[in-house]
């Protein structure tokens, strides 16, 4: 059934931009020119969408939760595409050119760098730092906090774990997955939560990694060990 768009009066569209139905934009929005908003959309206050965007059926954006009280507004720069089913909550920032697929979640105060891809039905916990060009396969999961760096590609059906790894941390600071650049992890990988993967690392698929791994070698198996 056809519903009427709201959109606040607060709101600042620029020229070019297309609206689907059923679509609330609240207070403060910005939507730069030549995006386009498809339908069954919900764009929460003080959300900034840049120029020649493209948001997908059904997507929240800008959701804040009731657990962390207030935050600073949800950033899409320009030319960054999100599918269909998607939630992206404040706090968080895509840079230029991100692409987001059909029924991912994107945690509170999360950066992706330029050029990333998300494949469909990924789940980025918050406080999670992507690089530039890095792309995470179909369902992976990544837990809150971990850091993924610049061309690392993450396999399907990977899981960085909320399990914490079995070594000390001495520290109030939350305590998160690193994962350096240019790495590949293959797919139906698990990694427990505070490891640190060094540079140009491959970890095989269905690897278990339990503990760091150094840069520049090779691992697999269950638990991972250098081949």
């Amino acid at each position: 059934m056809y519903m009427p768009n709201i959109i606040s009066e607060n709101a600042r569209i620029a020229c070019g931009v297309k609206i689907g139905e059923n679509v609330i934009i609240k207070d403060n929005v910005e939507i730069g020119e030549n995006t386009i908003i498809a339908n069954n959309v919900i764009i929460e206050k003080g959300t900034v969408i840049g120029r020649s965007c493209i948001i997908g059926n059904n997507t929240i954006l800008g959701n804040t939760p009731e657990r962390i009280g207030k935050v600073s507004p949800l950033i899409l720069e320009d030319s960054v595409k999100i599918g269909d089913n998607v939630t992206i909550y404040a706090g968080s920032k895509l840079m230029k050119n991100v692409v987001v697929e059909d029924l991912s979640t994107i945690g509170e105060l999360t950066i992706i760098g330029q050029n990333s891809y998300i494949a469909t039905g990924v789940f980025l916990g918050s406080n999670v730092l992507l690089g530039n060009s890095v792309e995470i396969g179909p369902r992976t999961y990544v837990s809150s906090y971990s850091s993924i760096k610049d061309h690392c590609r993450i396999g399907a059906h990977v899981k960085l774990s909320e399990e914490l790894a079995k070594k000390s941390y001495e520290t109030n600071v939350p305590i998160g997955t690193i994962i350096e650049k240019n790495c590949k992890i293959g797919d139906n990988t698990l990694i427990l939560h505070g490891i640190r993967i060094g540079e140009s690392v491959v970890v095989l698929e269905g690897s278990r990694v339990i503990c760091d791994l150094d840069s520049n070698k090779i691992y697999g198996g269950n638990p991972a060990v250098q081949i």
